[in-house]
């Protein structure tokens, strides 16, 4: 019933959200699931944009991607890691999961 997955999530900068999303989908991602998100990293702390601290615009943002294909996972990855996170911070990580309703991915 379950099929084995891959889960990649992307924490960045909210100023890269148009242009990481229009690439998932340029991808062959069939979707996306977007969060504000906000923590403490190396540099500093990131406040969500519901305290009210910053505004959204220099917010945080994590993307979440299922896709069925690792190649698909790597070649974003690398792509962020060279293109974006030279420039904004980011994170990203993988994890395996398991899904039903495997068409939708």
């Amino acid at each position: 019933m379950f099929v084995e997955a891959w889960k990649l999530t992307i924490i960045t900068e909210r100023v890269l959200e148009q242009s990481i999303s229009k690439f998932l989908l340029d991808q062959g991602c069939k979707g996306y699931t977007l969060f504000s998100v906000g923590g403490k990293g190396l540099h500093h702390f990131h406040a969500p944009v519901e305290r009210g601290v910053v505004p959204e615009e220099f917010s945080e943002i994590q993307f979440e991607v299922i896709v069925r294909d690792r190649t698909i996972i790597d070649k974003i990855a690398s792509a962020l890691v060279k293109d974006c996170f030279p420039h904004y911070a980011g994170i990203v990580f993988i994890e395996k999961v398991e899904v039903i309703r495997v068409e939708r991915f």
